[in-house]
């Protein structure tokens, strides 16, 4: 939904997700939807909402949710201007990604948070050295898509591969 720029009903579907997840005390999925929750909230400002959320994720203990946890509060203290606490947590986002191995999701997210908060803090080199990562595991995933169409789709439309290769184009200026 949040794709198709339903942002509203996303959050009012995900909201009523986390009650009955809560209620029958499943904190796998309550997680995945406090991640969606967080993700949300940042896009509509609510940087402190967005925190509180992915920290309660981390709370449920879920390791696969930890690497979208930490990556979202990095996301989130990186736009509220502490690029510092932004490197540590986007830092802890991708340690979880090395301890959990095979990653499902956000990991894109923690690499180029990784390389943007790198950037803020004036880590040129590691900051590419991220997105070099960022960009081979969205590159990767496109090596099954043959339809170019498809394949546009999947770097313009999804916000954390489109940020890799604007990030990237950014930083070729430099």
């Amino acid at each position: 939904l949040r794709l198709q720029g339903r942002n509203g009903e996303a959050v009012e579907i995900q909201t009523r997700a986390l009650e009955l997840f809560l209620s029958y005390r499943d904190p796998r999925l309550a997680g995945w939807s406090r991640v969606h929750l967080a993700v949300l909230a940042i896009d509509r400002g609510d940087l402190d909402g967005a925190i509180e959320l992915a920290r309660a994720v981390l709370e449920g203990g879920v390791e696969m949710q930890a690497i979208a946890a930490h990556a979202l509060v990095s996301r989130a203290l990186l736009i509220r201007g502490a690029p510092g606490d932004s490197l540590a947590s986007a830092k802890l986002s991708v340690q979880a990604i090395e301890k959990v191995g095979c990653v499902e999701d956000f990991d894109v997210l923690a690499f180029v948070t990784l390389a943007e908060a790198h950037l803020a803090v004036g880590e040129i080199e590691s900051a590419r050295e991220a997105l070099a990562v960022a960009r081979g595991r969205v590159e990767a995933r496109l090596e099954g898509i043959d339809d170019p169409a498809l394949r546009a789709s999947f770097v313009e439309r999804v916000p954390d591969h489109a940020r890799v290769y604007e990030l990237g184009r950014m930083m070729e200026k430099t």
